[in-house]
C-alpha cells in the first residue's frame, strides 16, 4: 500500500517493514526483562532470605519461621523460588543468545535498560505481594523481641 509523504505509514505497514534490528530489539527487551526478574529474585533470595533472614516465602502468609515446621515450609518455599529465579536468567539468557547469533549486533544500553526495567517489575510485585499477605510495608518481617522462638525453646528477653 502506498501513502504519500506527508501521511504517516499505517501500523500495519509500519509491522510489515520490520527489519531483523527491531526483531532483536523486541528479543533483547525479553532477554532484559527476564534477566532483571532473574536478578532481582536472586538478590531478594539469598540477600535477604538467607543472608540476613529478614523474611521467607510464607511469612507474611502467616508462617513465621517460629517453629521447625515453619521453618522447613519456608525453605522449602525458599528454594523453590530460587529455581524459579534460575530458570528466568537461563531463558534471559537463551533469548538473548539467539538475538545476538540472529543480527550479529548488540544492543547495549538497550539490553541494560531492559534489565533495570525486569529488576524494577520483580521489586514492585513483591511489594505488591508482601503488603497484600501481610497488610504492611516492610521487607522485615520478624518476631518482635522477647517473643522469638530458636529450637522451639521461647526466649523472654
Amino acid at each position: 500500500m502506498q501513502h504519500s509523504p506527508t501521511s504517516a505509514p499505517s501500523a500495519l505497514e509500519r509491522r510489515s517493514a520490520g527489519t531483523g534490528a527491531s526483531r532483536q530489539t523486541r528479543a533483547l527487551t525479553r532477554a532484559g526483562l527476564l534477566l532483571g526478574l532473574g536478578l532481582g529474585g536472586f538478590l531478594d533470595g539469598i540477600v535477604f532470605h538467607q543472608l540476613l533472614q529478614w523474611h521467607h516465602m510464607a511469612t507474611s502468609a502467616g508462617y513465621p519461621p517460629d517453629s521447625l515446621e515453619n521453618l522447613r515450609l519456608n525453605t522449602l518455599l525458599d528454594g523453590l523460588f530460587h529455581a524459579a529465579t534460575y530458570l528466568f536468567i537461563v531463558g534471559g539468557l537463551v533469548v538473548a543468545w539467539r538475538a545476538r547469533h540472529a543480527v550479529g549486533v548488540w544492543q547495549g544500553r538497550h539490553l541494560t535498560g531492559a534489565i533495570v526495567a525486569g529488576f524494577g517489575v520483580f521489586n514492585f510485585v513483591e511489594g505488591l505481594v508482601t503488603m497484600a499477605g501481610s497488610g504492611q510495608d516492610h521487607a522485615q518481617q520478624q518476631p518482635t523481641r522477647g517473643h522469638q522462638h530458636h529450637g522451639g525453646a521461647s526466649s523472654t528477653g
